[in-house]
């Protein structure tokens, strides 16, 4: 990988977003539905339910520009002079929150 992996991982999470996205909307149901893939896919935003009983705006946010963060994160991370710890630390975010949503209470 060159110096523009970065850059590379970032437009690939860009291209991601919008498939979770839709993903994770159509599983919701229209609030009558499973939210297995919203949860799966954005388990930070979904554990955010538990403090605040529902999506809020910031949370949506960061939705969106999750992916393309993680992908940045990466793609810099495989870079040959750089250090793989930032794969290491989205990984561990993200098995964290999703642990977390299912260890607390959910009011919602």
């Amino acid at each position: 990988m060159n110096a523009k992996a970065h850059k590379a991982g970032f437009i690939v999470g860009l291209l991601v977003t919008p498939v979770a996205l839709l993903l994770a909307m159509l599983s919701t149901g229209a609030g009558h539905g499973n939210y297995l893939w919203a949860i799966l896919l954005f388990p930070l935003t979904m554990l955010s339910t538990a403090a605040l009983g529902s999506i809020t705006a910031p949370f949506v946010l960061l939705a969106v520009i999750q992916y393309p963060v993680y992908g940045w994160i990466v793609g810099n991370a495989l870079r040959p002079e750089k250090s793989r710890l930032g794969i290491w630390l989205v990984l561990t975010m993200y098995l964290v929150s999703l642990v977390l949503f299912f260890l607390v209470p959910n009011p919602g």
